[in-house]
């Protein structure tokens, strides 16, 4: 099984696992609306990466954070309850596209996601 992932405002190009806006970013960031209607999954987690095409033009650069003691691990976002949902995220000048891949936490992945992303110049 796979989510139903819809873009009501039609911000985003979407799959079963992501959604990917264009942006045209000044570096002000930009933010994820999310609906979320659980399914047979306990939750979603949510990866975010960007395109800078100054680097590469078709990669994908993963967001990531650092523990205590500087090791980095992917940036995920945790959804457990179903509602709707407001996630900012922090764009860099330059930033052509927004990514977000959906995993579930645990469980059969078959739950709704809409999602629209905004923001940025």
């Amino acid at each position: 099984m796979a989510f139903t992932v819809t873009s009501p405002k039609i911000t985003c190009a979407v799959t079963a696992t992501t959604a990917i806006a264009n942006i045209q970013n000044s570096g002000a960031g930009v933010y994820a609306y999310i609906t979320y209607t659980g399914g047979d999954e306990t939750g979603i987690y949510i990866y975010p990466s960007c395109l800078q095409k100054k680097m590469n033009s078709t990669k994908y650069w993963q967001y990531v954070k650092s523990d205590s003691s500087f090791a980095l691990t992917p940036l995920r976002y945790s959804i457990t309850a179903d509602g709707d949902y407001r996630i900012p995220i922090t764009t860099g000048l330059g930033e052509g596209s927004m990514k977000l891949t959906f995993a579930a936490i645990s469980g059969t992945a078959n739950g709704s996601i809409a999602v629209d992303i905004s923001g940025g110049a």
